[in-house]
């Protein structure tokens, strides 16, 4: 039989029992309460975390790809002449993936978009592969876009009398614009850089005049861009059997239409007014150099009517043209162009000169991937446009409607056109030019934006 502290002892110990495995069942479950709020606020931080670091790679997507879209713009503008190629119905590529800052990469497209404009878009990629794209509508403005009869793209230098009439008969220079003569100017005469009058320089400006403009934007100037417009083609070709360089003109099928021995005639359907020359060089005891004479053609009397393109000097010397039977051309040089003819009557083709014209050349005159050289008189009459990549110098007393465009960049060598070289871009002598804002051209423009969508 038990006895009643028996019974009380054992009870106790049942009871010290269960009230042991309560408290570690709460024991237990407090840990696991514990450890899931310590795993939520683990996953709550990495969630915020990652929210952070996708928010900053988003900005970073944008903001590259706002850097596509600048550089888009830059290219387009730059390639002004291809605005037609680039209206494709479906997205082609402008500009490749590219690195940007070491954070990312971005890649540029383009298609036509209604009214005759394009929509680029570009698309920015950063960390964690966020991307985000923009796109803006661009409409092409190739109206008056210079408003000057004469722009030159580093410093230029005005002596003597000329005239400079119309309503767009105004002087840019992006450098410094040097006046030392007594000029007499429709609208402005200004610059980017200085404005100076010397002291023997007197002129007469209806308009503006001063430094510290902003600068005019000239689209790259080069013959190149015009490949394929030409209806006559002029080059050289080593020939072998009399170990001279012949010219070779090609027209504009590309079937050989002349083959002619250095200082010979080419002879474009009986026509010979084109002169040839070959290069050669000699020691300038002056310089202390060798001095080359490039490949030369020389129009001597009045050539057929078309778009030339010279793949060395263009030299026109020739009395060519009259009021009533103008000379109808377009002069694409890869190198120079020079004019010294006695009488010269030239323009352009237009829309009504049947397949004369083309729309690539449009207005165009002169363009030359080095230098432009005129030595004018009185009667000499053009109409047009005249380019250069390089310098453009006019003297004498020519009359010209239309205007001059110099991109005024530096050769890296003496370029020589016959006896003559032209090292900065001047307008000197009594020249009379007139522009009215009227002549427009394919490749000289803005791409104007219109509309950016999100």
């Amino acid at each position: 039989m038990l006895k009643t502290t028996d019974m009380g002892a054992k009870n106790f110990q049942q009871g010290l029992h269960g009230e042991s495995g309560s408290a570690l069942l709460a024991s237990f479950l407090l840990v696991v309460m514990l450890t899931g709020a310590g795993m939520a606020a683990m996953t709550s931080s990495s969630v915020g975390l990652n929210k952070s670091k996708n928010v900053a790679s988003q900005k970073q997507a944008y903001y590259i790809a706002e850097a596509a879209m600048n550089h888009g713009k830059m290219f387009l503008h730059q390639n002004i002449a291809n605005w037609n190629a680039y209206a494709t119905a479906s997205a082609q590529t402008l500009i490749p993936s590219t690195s940007f800052a070491g954070i990312g990469s971005y890649t540029v497209k383009i298609k036509a978009a209604s009214g005759g404009g394009l929509l680029m878009t570009a698309t920015g990629t950063a960390n964690n592969n966020a991307t985000t794209s923009v796109s803006t509508l661009y409409s092409l403005d190739n109206g008056n876009t210079l408003g000057n009869a004469f722009l030159a793209g580093k410093n230029l230098t005005v002596s003597g009398n000329p005239t400079l009439a119309g309503t767009s008969g105004g002087i840019h220079a992006n450098g410094n614009l040097t006046i030392s003569g007594s000029p007499t100017i429709a609208t402005h005469a200004d610059a980017s850089g200085t404005y100076t009058v010397t002291a023997t320089g007197h002129p007469t400006v209806a308009g503006f005049t001063g430094g510290g403009q902003p600068q005019e934007t000239i689209n790259p100037i080069t013959a190149s861009t015009y490949y394929g417009t030409q209806d006559y083609y002029f080059y050289w070709n080593y020939n072998y059997s009399d170990n001279t360089y012949h010219s070779i003109v090609y027209d504009k099928n590309w079937n050989v239409i002349a083959d002619t021995a250095p200082g010979g005639t080419v002879n474009i359907g009986g026509n010979t007014c084109w002169q040839y020359t070959s290069y050669s060089y000699s020691y300038s005891w002056t310089l202390h150099a060798y001095v080359w004479t490039p490949f030369t053609w020389t129009a001597t009397c009045q050539p057929p009517n078309g778009t030339y393109y010279v793949n060395g000097e263009a030299v026109i010397s020739g009395n060519i043209g009259t009021a009533a039977n103008p000379w109808i051309a377009t002069i694409l040089s890869a190198g120079s162009i020079e004019v010294t003819s006695p009488s010269l009557v030239i323009r352009p083709p237009v829309s009504g000169d049947g397949s004369l014209y083309k729309s690539q050349t449009m207005n165009l005159l002169f363009v030359a991937s080095k230098d432009v050289l005129i030595t004018g008189n009185a009667n000499q009459n053009f109409r047009g446009i005249t380019s250069s990549y390089e310098q453009t110098s006019i003297s004498g007393n020519p009359v010209y409607y239309g205007y001059f465009m110099s991109q005024s960049v530096t050769s890296t060598a003496t370029t020589y056109m016959g006896t003559n070289s032209v090292t900065n871009t001047s307008i000197t002598g009594n020249m009379a030019l007139t522009y009215n804002g009227d002549l427009q051209t394919s490749t000289q423009g803005y791409a104007v934006p219109q509309a950016r969508l999100y």
